[in-house]
């Protein structure tokens, strides 16, 4: 949502949480279960994977249909932001292994239901661009001071690009110090 939307009037906010009715899932999945999920006629299988922000993501994914509930681990059509919270490594390692469910339909935490190629274009070679971008950088003697510097302009299609590209190298070279 952008300003000037109900969600960040506080008045319209505070009528809407007023309003709210709380429900609590009737099933949990913890991080070394899955299951299935039936709801009418489908059966999902649920796959705890480890999320973007290194916890585990339930993605849930329906055998037939062959779609997948990604969450967080898919932007499409925007950039996404890289955390101080958020890893990388585990973020490539979600999508890979959601990828591999090799589903026909990807319905990503942020942005329109989409093809895995679509997902794949938009999040996943954004995270190894970046990373493989941010290491040469380092390689080549660069400091944290003229990270916002690296040419990202090859995702400048996607929404926020302006926004959260330098601020994604600088989170992704914190980060890589540390590996």
């Amino acid at each position: 949502m952008r300003q000037g939307d109900a969600i960040y009037n506080p008045e319209c906010l505070s009528k809407l949480l007023v309003a709210a009715t709380l429900l609590l899932a009737g099933a949990t999945f913890g991080a070394d279960n899955g299951g299935d999920l039936s709801l009418q006629k489908v059966t999902d299988q649920i796959h705890a994977v480890v999320g973007p922000f290194g916890n585990r993501t339930p993605e849930n994914f329906g055998n037939e249909e062959r779609v997948v509930f990604s969450g967080d681990v898919v932007f499409v059509g925007r950039m996404l932001g890289v955390l101080p919270y958020s890893s990388s490594v585990h973020w490539i390692e979600a999508f890979e292994a959601m990828a591999a469910l090799e589903p026909v339909t990807v319905v990503p935490g942020h942005g329109p239901a989409t093809d895995l190629a679509t997902a794949r274009a938009d999040t996943l070679d954004y995270l190894v661009f970046l990373r493989e971008t941010v290491e040469a950088f380092m390689e080549g003697g660069g400091d944290i001071t003229r990270i916002g510097t690296l040419d990202q302009s090859r995702f400048a299609y996607l929404e926020d690009y302006e926004t959260l590209k330098g601020r994604n190298a600088q989170q992704v070279f914190e980060e890589m110090e540390w590996d």
